[in-house]
């Protein structure tokens, strides 16, 4: 899986992939499987912390009510994830999120 980063030139930041976050749909040109999730579908999305190779990966999986987890992103710096939660929480207000360390 790979992994989306964030660089910082001015203006402001922007990733290295494609991610569109709106209110009536989420996507990720890195999710697994890649697909456009309508946000009425998403009933919480999870962080997990894991460790590859030594380094750490913030994953983020989107809970949906079509069944299983989507893995939606995946990132090497907390800051990288911390923008794309935030978009999130801006769209899905009032869904839950979690975030463990495996």
């Amino acid at each position: 899986m790979r992994a989306g980063r964030t660089a910082l030139p001015p203006p402001h930041p922007h990733r290295d992939v494609e991610v569109r976050i709106t209110r009536a749909e989420l996507f990720s040109a890195i999710s697994t499987p890649p697909l456009v999730v309508p946000t009425a579908f998403v009933r919480g999305y999870d962080v997990v912390e894991e460790k590859h190779a030594g380094t750490p990966r913030f994953c983020l999986y989107l809970s949906t009510a079509a069944g299983p987890r989507l893995l939606f992103y995946v990132a090497t710096q907390q800051f990288d994830l911390a923008l794309l939660l935030n978009e999130i929480a801006a769209v899905l207000p009032h869904a839950p999120r979690t975030w463990t360390k495996a």
